[in-house]
């Protein structure tokens, strides 16, 4: 929810938060595990911290994919081994609709 705070326009803000409580089913707490992950993740690849504790965060929460918009993210995350895909949301579409 951090970074969905940080939208400006308020109506793209009330819009994303109206989404987000309709699709989120589980809320995965911080905890040492996800910690020890992140910064697995962090000191052994070139994701940066935000990025690790976000791909972190999916493993623990058992997703098979993080949508981002961060071209970085999604290259980096591709050459790492982890069972959560992450890809830009408009390949994803095009994926599963083609």
């Amino acid at each position: 929810m951090f970074e969905i705070g940080r939208i400006k326009d308020t109506v793209k803000l009330n819009r994303v938060q109206r989404f987000y409580h309709q699709v989120v089913t589980e809320v995965v707490h911080y905890s040492r595990g996800i910690a020890k992950r992140a910064r697995y993740l962090s000191s052994n690849s070139d994701l940066s911290e935000p990025d690790s504790l976000h791909l972190a965060f999916a493993e623990a929460a058992r997703v098979d994919v993080l949508l981002t918009t961060d071209d970085d993210f999604e290259t980096i995350a591709s050459g790492l081994s982890t069972a959560v895909k992450v890809i830009n949301p408009v390949k994803f579409l095009k994926e599963v609709m083609p």
